[in-house]
């Protein structure tokens, strides 16, 4: 599952000494090895209207601008006019590099779940346009190099044929909401009377370049919970290395 955040309760050997924030100092760089993730599109599980500069994947925090040919949606399936409502066309992604591809059409499509080891130049698509001419529908797509670099190919919006004036923005249907419970909180016990926290509490330590934070706080004597956040979903690992 994705996450911008991840929060573990660690139990500690009592035969350890007190922890410091230079005794985690391995654990971050395991922490942040995990947390760097891929930015490849077959990871990406749902999909939105990308765009240049918009908020990227796991690695890639920016979408890069793909207008200079790295990422590109070609419609020219689709006659200039517009399209015929209930038609389907291959609308293909292509790119001046090798890449892997993701699909977005406003009307609902969300493809491409492609591996690195399909990396071309280009991939097609199946888009089956709307049976009314009431709408336009704005096609958006993304190819990814490799861990850290994703491009945005700059969104084709398409028209119905005969109608391109007057037809109206795509809204999709808003989900119905599952019904959810709220979680039982689990109670943090107390320190035991006079006994020291096993560690300090430290919040947001930077992790480098990666854009993660490290928060740590002693629970008792014999635990430590630690939180990994980062202000984009991404696949969390953690590890704890001792010696």
């Amino acid at each position: 599952l994705k996450h911008t955040s991840l929060e573990l309760l660690c139990p500690v050997s009592p035969q350890l000494p007190p922890c410091t924030v230079r005794g985690f100092m391995r654990l971050v760089l395991i922490a942040a090895l995990f947390a760097g993730g891929v930015a490849y599109p077959s990871l990406v599980t749902s999909c939105r209207g990308w765009e240049p500069g918009g908020t990227g994947y796991m690695s890639a925090l920016t979408l890069m601008d793909g207008t200079d040919g790295s990422c590109v949606v070609n419609t020219d399936d689709v006659p200039e006019s517009g399209y015929v409502p209930g038609t389907t066309y291959n609308i293909k992604v292509t790119s001046s590099q090798l890449a892997i591809y993701k699909f977005h059409s406003e009307d609902g499509l969300c493809l491409g779940k492609d591996y690195p080891s399909a990396k071309a130049s280009e991939k097609s698509f199946e888009w089956f346009a709307p049976d009314t001419d009431e709408y336009n529908v704005t096609i958006y797509a993304l190819c990814g190099m490799g861990y850290t670099t994703l491009y945005s190919a700059e969104p084709v919006r398409l028209c119905p044929a005969g109608n391109c004036s007057g037809a109206a923005a795509y809204v999709a249907p808003a989900p119905t909401p599952a019904p959810t419970r709220a979680p039982t909180p689990t109670p943090t016990p107390a320190p035991e009377s006079g006994s020291t926290a096993v560690v300090e509490t430290v919040t947001d330590v930077a992790l480098g370049e990666t854009g993660m934070k490290l928060s740590f706080e002693g629970v008792g004597t014999d635990r430590i919970k630690f939180r990994l956040s980062l202000s984009a979903e991404t696949w969390l690992g953690f590890g704890i290395s001792a010696g």
